[in-house]
């Protein structure tokens, strides 16, 4: 499997599903909206179909588990989703410590050409990498990076698909030897 270190905190692994999870896309961004619609609060949702949950959630293990040193995830854990567009965006630094995660992953479904990264901060404002995110790509990084999705000036929905693997040890990449 083709293997990115962009740092110490950001790992990419190649994931050639972008096709497959499309067919998925039109009933995200529905259950989505319709969920917005009642909820203004909220940013992700879950994903509630159980054949692609299951689908991520499998591949996204594989990779955890070939290429990190983990213990056992502490909780069931489950996919969730986050859509934008160049008319909706929820622009604010924010990481998932509050999942009891260990280590979060991430991938996209018609990632924008332009516009719509994702920037990652570490320590110092110096410190702050933009991605563009990729088809076919997964991102791994620590849970306790802030990161934040930036607008995008394409019209087409977005959709992040966020898995979180829950452990009380912080976990070790065995290529490079980076500890989260």
């Amino acid at each position: 499997m083709e293997f990115k270190r962009f740092n110490k905190y950001l790992h990419a692994y190649y994931f050639p599903y972008h096709d497959y999870l499309k067919e998925f896309k039109d009933e995200i961004t529905n259950e989505y909206y319709t969920q917005s619609q009642t909820d203004d609060k909220h940013v992700d949702i879950k994903i509630k179909n159980k054949e692609l949950e299951g689908f991520i959630q499998e591949k996204f293990n594989e990779i955890a588990e070939s290429y990190y040193v983990l213990t056992p995830s502490t909780h069931e854990g489950n996919v969730q989703a986050y859509v934008q567009n160049n008319q909706r965006n929820v622009s604010v630094w924010h990481n998932h410590i509050h999942n009891i995660g260990a280590l979060s992953a991430i991938t996209y479904i018609d990632p924008p050409q332009q516009g719509g990264q994702i920037e990652f901060f570490y320590n110092e404002p110096s410190d702050i990498m933009r991605l563009q995110p990729a088809p076919n790509w997964v991102y791994f990084f620590p849970q306790w990076v802030y990161h934040r999705p930036i607008s995008q000036k394409d019209d087409l929905d977005r959709v992040c698909l966020l898995w979180v693997h829950k452990s009380n040890k912080r976990p070790v990449n065995i290529i490079t030897g980076d500890l989260w």
